[in-house]
C-alpha cells in the first residue's frame, strides 16, 4: 500500500472526529516555527565560529542519534529499505538544504533565508502533478506566478541595488526540499514509523556531510571550549530532534503538498526572529515582495467552497 492510499485513509479517519480535526494544523503550526527558530540557532553558532558544513554535520548526526535511541524502543523492520530510503531523502531533505542555509545565512541573515521557505509548497505542487498527487488548477498556476514575481524582486532589487548572489544560491533550498517533499511521500517505506524514518533521514544527512566538511577545513569540535557556539550548536541538535518527530508525524497525516505549507509559518516566524533577535532590517522592496508571496501563496491553496 502507497503512503498515499494510507494518509488519505489516516486524513480521512481523523476529520471524522472532531478533536483530531486540528491535529494537522497544530503540527504545521509547531514544525513551522520549530524550522524558523533551527535556521536562527543556525546563524548564532555560525556568527560565533562554527564552520557552516560542520554546524550542518553536527546537527543531524546529533539529531539523528537521539532520533534513533527513541526509534530502538521497537526492533526495525525492513532495515535495507529504510537506510536506502534515509541516504536518498536524507541527501535532497536534509543535508543539501541545510548545507545552503549555513553558507548563505551569514550574508543574507535569517530573516531573509527564511523567505526562501515560502516556495517549496509551490514547488511541490508543480511537481506532484505529473506524479497524480494532486489536480491542476488555474487558480493555483495564477498563484504561482505571482509569488515567483516577489521572488524576483528579492533576488534582483529594484531600487538599483545589485544582483543578490546569495540570495539566488538560497532559492535552490527550495527546489531540493520540493523534491524532499515528493520523495518522502512516495518512496515510505512499508511499515514505516515517523520517529524511526526521521532518525534514518537525519542520520542518513549526517554520513553524506562528512567528506565535504573534511575536503573543506571545515571539521569542529563541539565543547572544545564552553562557548556560546558549542550550546547553539546543541540547542539545534534538541530541537531538530523534536521538529522531525513532529514532521515526520505531519507527512503522514496531510501528505506533500499539505506539509509544504510549513514554508508559510517559517517565513513569519523567521523575518519576526530576525528583526526582534538580530536587529535585521528589510527594505520597503522586501515588503512588497512578501506581500506578492503571500497573495500568490494564498491563491494558490485557496479551497472552492
Amino acid at each position: 500500500m502507497s503512503i498515499n492510499s494510507r494518509s488519505g485513509k489516516d486524513t480521512e479517519a481523523m476529520s471524522a472526529e472532531l478533536p483530531h480535526k486540528l491535529l494537522p494544523p497544530l503540527l504545521l503550526l509547531a514544525v513551522g516555527s520549530l524550522n524558523a527558530a533551527i535556521i536562527s540557532l543556525s546563524k548564532l553558532a555560525i556568527s560565533n565560529g562554527v564552520p557552516p558544513l560542520a554546524n550542518a554535520f553536527w546537527t543531524s548526526c546529533g539529531a539523528g542519534l537521539a532520533l534513533l535511541l527513541i526509534a530502538l524502543r521497537k526492533a526495525p523492520s525492513n532495515l535495507g529499505t529504510k537506510i536506502r530510503y534515509g541516504l536518498l531523502a536524507g541527501s535532497v531533505s536534509v543535508a543539501l538544504p541545510t548545507a545552503l542555509v549555513a553558507l548563505v545565512i551569514s550574508h543574507i541573515g535569517s530573516g531573509m533565508t527564511s523567505v526562501v521557505y515560502a516556495f517549496p509548497p509551490l514547488l511541490t505542487y508543480l511537481l506532484s502533478l505529473p506524479m497524480g498527487l494532486d489536480r491542476p488548477s488555474f487558480r493555483r498556476f495564477a498563484g504561482i506566478m505571482i509569488g515567483l514575481a516577489g521572488a524576483l524582486i528579492i533576488v534582483f532589487p529594484p531600487d538599483g541595488g545589485s544582483v543578490n548572489l546569495w540570495m539566488a544560491l538560497a532559492m535552490l533550498i527550495p527546489v531540493s526540499l520540493a523534491w524532499g517533499n515528493i520523495y518522502r511521500t512516495t518512496a515510505w517505506p512499508q511499515g514505516g514509523r515517523p520517529g524511526e524514518l526521521a532518525a534514518m533521514v537525519q542520520l542518513g544527512a549526517a554520513s553524506l556531510l562528512i567528506l565535504p566538511m573534511f575536503f573543506a577545513g571545515q571539521v569542529y569540535l563541539p565543547f572544545a571550549d564552553s562557548d556560546i557556539a558549542s550550546y547553539a550548536l546543541l540547542a539545534q541538535m534538541a530541537v531538530t530532534t523534536v521538529m522531525y518527530v513532529l514532521f515526520f508525524m505531519l507527512q503522514k497525516v496531510g501528505g506533500p503538498v499539505y506539509l509544504s505549507q510549513i514554508g508559510y509559518v517559517i517565513v513569519a516566524t523567521g523575518l519576526m526572529i530576525g528583526w526582534a533577535v538580530f536587529g535585521e532590517n528589510y527594505s520597503a522592496s522586501v515588503f512588497a515582495a512578501l506581500g506578492l508571496i503571500a497573495a500568490g501563496l494564498y491563491l494558490a491553496n485557496k479551497r472552492k467552497a
